[in-house]
């Protein structure tokens, strides 16, 4: 959350505050959601690698990425492609 909050010239705290009060949800899961739509939509391109996609998610690499994807999708980044 820290990165978004960069981002936006923010504290984590500020953006944390905002999210929460204007959607009752917190930040935390409100940016999960839109990273994970975000990485779904970009894996459907095949001209982009797996390493461009977490490139572009601003993933510190792909393995990085992988664990992410796996953590809230479920499959690796590779499988949700074979399924598509």
């Amino acid at each position: 959350m820290a990165f978004y909050a960069s981002q936006l010239c923010i504290t984590p705290k500020h953006l944390t505050e905002t999210v929460r009060v204007v959607t009752g949800r917190g930040a935390a899961s409100l940016i999960a959601e839109a990273v994970t739509l975000e990485a779904r939509l970009l894996l459907h391109n095949p001209a982009l690698t797996v390493a461009q996609v977490a490139d572009q998610l601003s993933f510190a690499d792909q393995s990085a990425f992988g664990r992410y994807f796996r953590h809230t999708v479920g499959l690796s980044p590779s499988a949700y492609r074979q399924q598509l």
